[in-house]
């Protein structure tokens, strides 16, 4: 495998961690936001 298609992966890697994050982080604030209008 050549180094150049490593180093390509691992800023695509490190980028679906973040939106991986991102989403998590977005699920939790809507879970939040919605039990506490319904409570």
């Amino acid at each position: 495998m050549p180094s150049s298609i490593f180093f390509l992966l691992s800023p695509l890697s490190h980028l679906h961690l973040i939106f991986r994050c991102y989403v998590v982080v977005i699920l939790a604030l809507g879970v939040s936001s919605n039990s506490s209008s319904i409570g």
